[in-house]
């Protein structure tokens, strides 16, 4: 997307130096067809950034959030030219609309999209999770079961959600069967969380 843009903004640059140095604009042509096609277009990629908005909120499915974010592109750009070629045949001097809406949007979108990238990347590289939802853990551990000891706690993402890893310390009399029923019911209680993807006990 980056680059596409990145494309879109030197066609419209170099346009309008053209026009600059005394070239003419490139008349725009909307046809009936053009018109109806784009207006489809922004019609159901708006239906489709709606619906992936409220799924997406409802099931936290990052692939639906990225879908719905790259029909908002689609929608921005294709209404920005609709727009732009509407004005041009109504007065050939707003013929500037064109480029300098594309070159606004081709900014958008990028800087849209690397903002995304940078907050992907974080999940990637497996971030920590903040002092706030490690406390959280920490206070469900130490609260689980009177025997046992929290001895470490640990969360780091996995994706948009947590790996969750508990280490804890059951006195060396407790039965196998009791220390790991105890272990299974912490991690069953932490995978409940939201946030949680996967936790290891």
């Amino acid at each position: 997307m980056g680059l596409a843009s990145a494309e879109v903004i030197r066609e419209s640059a170099a346009e309008l130096i053209d026009a600059a140095h005394g070239a003419p604009p490139a008349p725009l042509s909307l046809t009936l067809n053009d018109t109806v096609m784009m207006c489809l277009t922004v019609g159901v990629k708006l239906a489709l950034l709606i619906w992936c908005r409220v799924v997406g909120q409802q099931t936290g499915n990052v692939t639906i959030l990225a879908l719905g974010q790259d029909a908002q592109n689609d929608v921005m750009s294709n209404a920005a030219a609709l727009v732009a070629a509407f004005a041009s045949q109504l007065s050939p001097g707003l013929w500037l609309l064109d480029p300098v809406g594309a070159i606004l949007i081709g900014i958008w979108i990028i800087w849209n999209w690397w903002m995304t990238g940078q907050e992907q990347l974080e999940y990637i590289v497996g971030k920590s999770a903040d002092a706030d939802f490690l406390d959280l853990l920490r206070e469900m551990a130490l609260r689980h079961d009177p025997l046992a000891r929290l001895d470490k706690i640990s969360a780091y993402h996995f994706g948009p959600r947590f790996l969750v890893e508990v280490e804890i310390v059951l006195p060396e009399d407790t039965p196998l069967r009791k220390s790991h029923d105890c272990g299974i019911a912490l991690q069953h209680a932490i995978e409940k969380l939201e946030q949680v993807e996967r936790c290891f006990v």
